[in-house]
């Protein structure tokens, strides 16, 4: 019932503001009345309006502040207070659509008037029209300076059309007024990121932490860069001054750990991945990190260890089955690295380093010689001309006695890794096996220059 009152009731309000426009617009002047006095009877009943329209909102009486806001109207038309002041309750009572309509008249009546081209704008936003939002406040700049709140609010609409070289002449232009902002630095660097422009961002990125160096995040962003671009030291540095500022953020331990493992700073890797893990001790990813670590210096057990933990917390994941794998196999234990192995090919039959690792046990172990064959002929069609690939399917092709497919092989693999002291003992058995004595010593002699102290190479020259 209530509903059906209300609708009665603006239906009726309806009618009457129908009936002032027509009496509105056949009215004819009074005799002897000019038209300037005309104009401002109807701005005072204008005003009367308005200001009963104020009072009935103060009181929540919207319906009837509604019906005073739209007379007014009649009286000026031009008004954006008064249309500014019906958007308002337009959309009060859920008509913004309607609200918006209204202001887009009002701003075609009277293109100058700020206060209505910034209300304009919010409702623009609000129906993600941004691109006219922007323009509201590009109209607002040509008539005036915009303040820094307004210059900041063009800016990031201009940045949500993607206009954003348009938003970065903005905030370049918020600096130089208002002088320097961490806020607007981080939304300018995150544009030239947008724009895929590394160099600008680091250089905004280095400003950044000039400003404010207790930026922990920033610095996280700039070992990213360094990242990018191999520069491993840089990176530490970055990181690690992010992990001064804040240690509870685990990013901030495996970036650092990924530019240590990348430097082969193996010592350092196990003391951080420890420090790490004292922390975060549900992360499995960590324990793959401080395993592989492990495994370089040959502490097996405890890498094995890791491995153990890792798959505790996470049975799904490939890296913990392929520590698992590589020490077996240095173990001497080929049927538990098998096992491994065949664990993690259930998890990514794809992945190029597990499929080379387990060809390469099998032709160590001079099993299944074919199948390692296959294995490793997949791994190089994922990553053509990988050495350490192309030294595999050599040994694997030697063990198959196919000898001078063997040679040409490994001399691939030299060209791309020409320091490698096992791919010189390699050779060293490739040659041998094809009668070249001479050859073969040479290459051997070459491992134990590589690797002076590895005791394999100085009995292979003796």
């Amino acid at each position: 019932m209530k509903n059906k009152i209300r609708a009665s009731c603006i239906f009726t309000l309806g009618l009457l503001l129908v009936c002032f426009a027509v009496l509105r617009s056949e009215a004819q002047p009074l005799q002897g009345s000019s038209e300037a006095d005309q104009d401002s009877l109807a701005q005072t009943e204008a005003l009367n309006h308005y200001l009963n329209g104020t009072v009935h909102e103060e009181a929540d009486e919207v319906h009837q502040a509604l019906v005073e806001y739209q007379l007014a109207l009649l009286f000026d038309e031009e008004s954006a207070t008064i249309r500014i002041a019906i958007a308002r309750l337009y959309s009060n009572l859920g008509h913004r659509r309607a609200a918006m309509l209204l202001l887009e008249k009002g701003r075609r009546l009277n293109p100058h008037d700020e206060e209505l081209l910034k209300t304009l704008a919010d409702y623009y936003i609000r129906f993600n029209r941004q691109d006219d939002a922007a323009d509201c406040y590009k109209d607002l700049a040509a008539l005036r300076e915009l303040d820094r709140h307004e210059l900041l609010k063009m800016a990031a609409i201009l940045t949500a059309c993607g206009r954003t070289d348009e938003a970065l002449a903005a905030y370049a232009e918020a600096l130089d007024r208002f002088g320097p902002d961490i806020d607007v630095y981080h939304k300018i660097g995150l544009i030239h990121l947008l724009h895929r422009d590394v160099e600008a961002a680091e250089t905004t990125y280095h400003r950044l932490v000039e400003l404010d160096p207790s930026q922990d995040r920033v610095y996280f962003v700039l070992g990213g860069f360094a990242i990018s671009r191999q520069d491993w030291a840089s990176a530490e540095v970055n990181f690690r001054k992010a992990l001064e500022l804040d240690s509870s953020d685990v990013k901030y331990w495996m970036n650092l750990l990924l530019t240590l493992n990348a430097q082969h700073k193996t010592s350092e890797e196990l003391a951080v991945s420890g420090a790490a893990l004292a922390r975060f001790r549900d992360m499995p990813q960590l324990y793959d990190i401080r395993g592989r670590a492990l495994q370089q210096v040959n502490r097996f057990d405890e890498a094995l260890a890791c491995a153990d933990s890792s798959l505790a917390l996470d049975s799904a994941r490939l890296s913990p089955y392929m520590i698992k794998g590589y020490v077996y196999h240095e173990q001497g234990e080929f049927f538990k690295a098998a096992a491994a192995y065949e664990q993690a090919l259930k998890i990514d039959s794809e992945n190029a380093t597990l499929l080379n690792n387990y060809a390469y046990m099998l032709s160590e172990q001079n099993y299944r010689l074919e199948d390692g064959l296959s294995m490793v002929d997949k791994a190089l069609k994922i990553r053509p001309g990988e050495s350490s690939f192309l030294d595999t399917r050599a040994w694997l092709l030697y063990r198959l006695g196919r000898f001078k497919p063997a040679l040409d092989e490994i001399k691939d693999a030299l060209k791309n890794d020409g320091d490698n002291a096992e791919l010189y003992e390699h050779l060293g058995y490739i040659y041998m096996a094809l009668g070249k004595t001479a050859k073969s010593k040479k290459a051997w002699k070459r491992a134990n220059e590589l690797e002076p102290d590895n005791e394999k190479y100085q009995r292979l020259v003796h």
